[in-house]
């Protein structure tokens, strides 16, 4: 009775301090009456009566709980102001002030340098002059095996399928040059031999990536970086830097493609980063579209109107 009145916010004329005193019987388990008279109000006992009692007979409890919690939260808050993410071997002001933190290292790489220069001009050209001498967007992407570059250091490898930044041709804004070359490959991989494709399963593309290597001719933003790693490619190179991109007034989100590296390794297959290779080719692609006094590209000239260049008719 005395739970019903307090559940129903009537105390029945009897102190509080008196019907805690009454609750304790509940548990007298020497009193099987009071045990059986009780039970049903054992689970409608609200929790600040719990509370309070626990405090009866336990008046330590609260203060050594406080203090338990509040020593886990200091060191967490700590934590948190010192080191509120992973550095890694990247600091983000070398993005913006140096562009030749992270160059190509050519004494680390398996592949000459003239392989990796033939590949990043097919990269340049042969991508992302199929529909215009002038592209506003020329992010070009080629995929090649260097298995038997391995072998032979003569062999240039071969090339699987290319890709080119396609914002201004579809409505996905997600086809960077890089995932639209992956999209290709997957699709070239997978579609029969017959129909000029490789025939190959889905369990054999997911192996097949970590055997090619990506070219882009524009460092891969941080979704694009990520997408590399996620699909297991053995490398990828570069040649504008994002640094670079950004000094010409291309927009860009402020993370280099070597600090995604550096934070996908522990991924199952993460790839390795190769650095930029001929930026002195690559830089003047992206050069023209931000900067009204850099002369276009040949066979174009700028209109009237907006200052964009445009191909020469």
């Amino acid at each position: 009775m005395l739970i019903g009145e307090y559940l129903a916010g009537s105390w029945g004329g009897m102190h509080d301090d008196e019907m805690l005193l009454n609750l304790p019987k509940a548990y007298n388990r020497n009193d099987k009456d009071v045990v059986s008279r009780t039970e049903p109000y054992k689970r409608l006992m609200p929790p600040r009566v719990i509370a309070h009692d626990i405090y009866r007979m336990y008046p330590c409890a609260y203060p050594i709980l406080f203090v338990s919690i509040f020593s886990l939260l200091i060191p967490t808050y700590h934590a948190h102001i010192d080191h509120p993410h992973p550095t890694y071997d990247f600091q983000q002001s070398q993005l913006l002030s140096d562009h030749t933190s992270w160059e190509y290292d050519a004494s680390s790489d398996p592949i000459p340098f003239s392989t990796r220069a033939h590949w990043m001009r097919i990269a340049t050209t042969d991508a992302v002059l199929l529909d215009s001498p002038c592209p506003f967007m020329p992010f070009g992407t080629v995929i090649v095996n260097h298995t038997l570059s391995l072998l032979d250091r003569s062999h240039l490898g071969e090339p699987v399928c290319m890709g080119v930044n396609h914002n201004n041709r579809t409505a996905n804004p997600l086809l960077h040059g890089e995932t639209a070359a992956i999209a290709n490959c997957s699709k070239i991989m997978t579609t029969a031999k017959e129909d000029g494709g490789y025939g190959m399963t889905v369990a054999e593309v997911a192996y097949a990536w970590a055997e090619l290597s990506i070219y882009t001719n524009g460092e891969p933003c941080p979704m694009c970086a990520s997408a590399i790693n996620w699909s297991g490619f053995r490398e990828m190179i570069y040649g504008t830097s994002i640094a670079k991109l950004v000094d010409m007034g291309w927009p860009q989100i402020h993370i280099g493609s070597r600090e995604v590296f550096a934070r996908a390794k522990y991924l199952p297959n993460p790839a390795v980063w190769r650095g930029a290779v001929l930026p002195n080719e690559t830089d003047p692609w992206f050069e023209w579209q931000f900067q009204s006094s850099e002369k276009c590209p040949s066979g174009c000239e700028r209109d009237g109107e907006e200052g964009r260049c445009m191909p020469v008719e």
